[in-house]
């Protein structure tokens, strides 16, 4: 399911068994069992074509896959059990039996496992006394708890802000939502988009919990707090709060919430230091010192990138507050930042990897992906030369079409940029401004080698599906220009492992580094570098495959080391099968950008992808690679 939905086009029976590693007959199967639990033309068939999900059916499944009221597994049931005890000062077990349909026997069971649980937070602890239950510990704790098994309940839909409000019955949190945001305008203020969800849930839950009574009343920020437009914005909403549900509202929920509040696009903490634990941080000599080892290991200048270092300064200052207080971020995009943009997110581990050797602090994947959007952002400002050039060509009377390439040019301005308009087509002009695709209202014959899309007089989605396909098809020949004059030449026959037998991953780097080594490729301990950079986040992918490297170390020569385990081996959080190992010398510290935009081309095909996996030759390697689509 989740192949299709990626795809969004029609995929082949046998080629989703063979990224599966299941028979077309199980494939089959799978569909019609699918069928059974979805809306009958969910999933349309073909057979020629294979399979694909209909567009206008993406909500009726994300309907289908809704839970039921009831906890219906065992991890479920004890979450519920642990809501209630938060929400409750106590419970009475003796009635979870028939409220649950389980037995008595299993609800000692998973009050035993809950008690271990909270056991190992060590903050927390289920006391039991005359068939009733509850939990002791500090405030902070409990809603940490509780944040977190609202977040596992919502699961894969937490970016549906209507399903999460449904968690809530006491309010409307949708209406909570926009007058915190109106509060927040008002102190001009803003929520970081990928935090504003989390936001939304805190909020929440400090709601539920004062209306029961169970106020914060022992945390305490930093007096400077109160001077900030986050807090003028956090007291504005709970006074707001505070009258229309008729709660106390304590000095602690507010500094709470101004600290979650803080981001970009905020006012920040004052003064250019920050007292941490005793120590003095500089934030901008620190940014400094960021930036010059990403420019050193990635041959990527971020130091004239002023709304960079702005924004850095800040998101240091709420990281800084987080660890003194202990409070953590989810980041809701962490998956999609490693797989779409892995050269970003490696700059975010280059950056935390300074953090921690200038304070101590280790930051886990949420902080690190929280980083990278920082440097994504950077990064496409810094590379907006690499968009197409796009040559519009239309008449001065053709106002209406103008409208409809005008709406087109904005909707893909990520993707190119117009370098002239002509009111007709001359081919002296149009190659002068050297284009990668011409958008035109008039039916244009030529013979230059240059697409041509033909925008009808009034904006249809057709046009757009057409652009689209044609600047899918100049990305595809960007990947394969790439890949011969940049990436080809690093991946050497001697270095193709097809079929490699290793226990563990750093049996798997060992095995690939010492051949590398014995060549003059490497210096000594260029694998020790490697899994250190493993310890700040694993390299592996849901789809089968890691992309080890270290950041550090500079090899002697620049290549690429393929190889194809004789048997998966856990690689962090995924079984992996296929390993793809870059070393770059310093000199050639720009081929990182060049290998992930080109791999990304790659995987972004699932079957030109599996069909990659399959090959153990290694000129079949490259043929697979270079061959048309």
């Amino acid at each position: 399911m989740q192949i299709l939905m990626e795809t969004s086009d029609w995929m082949k029976g046998k080629d989703l068994a063979a990224l599966l590693k299941v028979t077309p007959r199980t494939i089959r199967s799978d569909i019609e069992a699918l069928r059974s639990s979805l809306p009958s033309d969910a999933i349309e068939s073909h057979s020629q074509k294979g399979y694909r999900i209909l567009p206008g059916k993406i909500s009726d499944l994300n309907h289908a896959n809704e839970p039921s009221s009831l906890p219906q597994s065992p991890a479920a049931r004890r979450n519920y059990i642990m809501k209630l005890l938060i929400s409750e000062k106590e419970v009475n077990i003796s009635y979870l039996p028939a409220e649950l349909y389980v037995s008595p026997y299993t609800i000692d069971g998973d009050i035993r496992h809950i008690r271990t649980h909270l056991e190992d937070g060590g903050k927390l602890i289920l006391r039991s006394g005359k068939n009733r239950i509850w939990i002791e510990g500090d405030e902070l704790e409990k809603r940490r708890l509780y944040k977190e098994l609202l977040s596992s309940e919502v699961e894969e839909n937490f970016l549906n802000l209507d399903k999460i409000s449904a968690l809530y019955t006491e309010f409307d949190l949708l209406e909570v939502k926009d007058i915190l945001l109106a509060a927040l305008e008002k102190h001009g203020c803003r929520l970081r988009d990928t935090s504003a969800n989390i936001v939304y849930m805190h909020v929440g839950i400090s709601l539920q919990r004062l209306m029961h009574f169970h106020p914060m009343t022992d945390f305490e920020a930093d007096s400077s707090i109160c001077k900030t437009a986050e807090y003028e914005s956090a007291k504005d909403f709970f006074d707001q709060m505070s009258r229309r549900y008729r709660i106390e509202v304590p000095e602690a929920e507010i500094e709470h919430l101004a600290l979650l509040l803080m981001g970009k696009g905020s006012l920040a903490y004052a003064g250019a230091d920050i007292d941490y634990n005793g120590h003095t941080i500089r934030t901008m000599v620190l940014i400094s010192e960021i930036l010059e080892r990403i420019a050193s290991e990635f041959g990527v200048d971020f130091s004239d990138d002023h709304d960079l270092v702005g924004g850095l300064d800040l998101h240091m200052r709420g990281l800084l507050t987080r660890s003194l207080q202990g409070t953590a971020a989810q980041n809701i995009y962490l998956d999609e930042i490693r797989w779409k943009f892995p050269l970003v997110f490696e700059m975010g581990v280059s950056a935390a990897g300074m953090i921690q050797q200038k304070t101590g602090i280790v930051l886990d994947q949420n902080e690190i992906g929280f980083l990278a959007l920082h440097f994504g952002t950077a990064y496409t400002r810094k590379n907006r030369r690499q968009l197409y050039r796009a040559l519009v060509i239309f008449p001065h009377d053709g106002a209406g079409a103008l409208l409809s390439v005008n709406r087109l040019i904005r909707q893909f301005s990520e993707r190119m940029e117009v370098v002239a308009n002509l009111d007709a087509f001359e081919e002296k002009k149009v190659r002068y401004y050297h284009p990668d695709l011409i958008l035109t209202s008039l039916p244009i014959g030529h013979s230059l080698n240059i697409p041509t899309v033909n925008v009808s007089l009034f904006y249809s989605p057709e046009d757009e599906s057409i652009l689209f396909q044609t600047l899918n098809i100049l990305d595809r020949a960007r990947g394969r220009r790439l890949f011969e004059s940049r990436i080809q030449n690093l991946i050497r026959k001697e270095f193709f492992h097809p079929l490699l037998k290793a226990g563990s991953v750093s049996e798997v780097i060992e095995k690939m580094c010492a051949p590398l080594q014995e060549k003059g490729y490497i210096p000594a301990g260029y694998a020790d570098a490697v899994m250190e950079r493993e310890k700040f986040s694993a390299t592996s992918f849901v789809h089968g495959f890691a992309l080890p490297h270290a950041l550090q170390t500079d090899a002697l020569e620049s290549v690429i080391s393929i190889a194809f385990l004789e048997k998966p081996v856990r690689w962090g959080s995924f079984d992996v099968d296929f390993v793809l190992m870059l070393a770059v010398r310093d000199e050639d510290r720009d081929l990182l950008s060049v290998f992930f935009d080109w791999w990304i081309q790659i995987v972004s095909s699932p079957v030109k992808f599996n069909n990659l996996k399959s090959q153990r030759n290694y000129q079949d390697f490259l043929n697979v690679i270079l061959e048309e689509e």
